[in-house]
Order: structure tokens, then sequence, then C-alpha cells
């Protein structure tokens, strides 16, 4: 009797392994799995990915970080190490962003979202940069050179003149 009750059980496990219920959900694709890229502190990086992640874009678009192009005149040199569980991380406050599959309304979000996140960030385009559009973006709540801390509180005069709201971040920078 046992002997027929563990054929009727593996008769009918079988069964459903071979024929599943099509109305069962399909199993949802494994998470996108991102790494910390040279250059870019923790703290930068989960902002960077937050900000993507709400203006609904994919966050493939990391160009430069610490970096010595000549077109970058010294802005990508590294501004220190930050340490996470005594583990050093080099990094530069400025970043360069894709932008070649944007459109300029995702753009305009993307900015925004940045700057929510603690980002000040330009989209470079036109001029010199025709054919090399992106968006240059600074993570304000780390230490960096004197040339980015510039460009940030330009970043919040520009925004100011704009009439745009308030960030919660930019009271540092007063």
């Amino acid at each position: 009797m046992l002997f027929i009750i563990a054929a009727i059980i593996g008769s009918g496990v079988f069964w459903l392994r071979r024929a599943p219920n099509p109305s069962w959900p399909v199993p949802a694709p494994l998470p996108l799995r991102l790494t910390l890229p040279y250059g870019m502190a923790p703290p930068a990086f989960k902002a960077f990915v937050r900000a993507c992640h709400r203006a609904k874009i994919h966050p493939w678009r990391i160009g430069q970080t610490i970096g010595e192009h000549p077109l970058s005149v010294g802005y990508h040199r590294q501004d220190g190490v930050w340490r996470l569980n005594k583990m050093p991380f080099d990094y530069c406050a400025a970043v360069d962003l894709g932008t070649s599959d944007l459109n300029e309304t995702q753009i305009k979000v993307f900015l925004e979202e940045l700057a929510k996140q603690g980002f000040a960030s330009f989209y470079r385009h036109g001029g010199k940069w025709k054919g090399r559009e992106h968006i240059h973006a600074i993570y304000a709540l780390l230490p960096m050179k004197i040339q980015l801390r510039r460009q940030v509180r330009e970043f919040l005069r520009e925004r100011r003149a704009a009439k745009k709201p308030n960030l919660k971040w930019a009271k540092r920078w007063r």
C-alpha cells in the first residue's frame, strides 16, 4: 500500500514538472546588479542610482569619473579617498554622464532628479560640446577641489536666478 501511495505522489510531482499550469506567473528577471565604478564615492553612486530610478532612465551612462582627459582640464582629477568599513575608495566629486539616448524632456527631468539627490549638474551641449553632449555632475556633499566648488556655487546661482525651488543640501553652500 505504501508503495502505491509513493508511486501516485511521485507521478503527480513528475506530471506537475512536465506540464506546468499556464496560469502560473512567469518568474521575474533577476534585478540588474550595478557595481560601483572606479572613481565614484559610494554615497555619490547611491544618489546617482536613485536619481536614475526616479527619472526612469537606465544608469548605464557613467562616463568619466577620475580621469586626465585633456578636455576636462583637471576637473576630473582625484579629490580624495572615501572610507567605508575600512575599505578605501578613490573618488572625484565630478562625473560625466552620457545623454545620447535621451530627449530634451528626459534630460530636464534627469537634471532635476540629480539636483534633488545632491548633484550640481550642467548639460554640456552645442558650441565646443557639439557631438560630445553629456551631463557634467558634481556630488556636492563630498570634499572637493576649489574649481568644483566654484561650479557648485555657479549652479546654485543659476538655480536661484531661474527661481527654481530650494534644495535641502544647498543650505550647506550658503
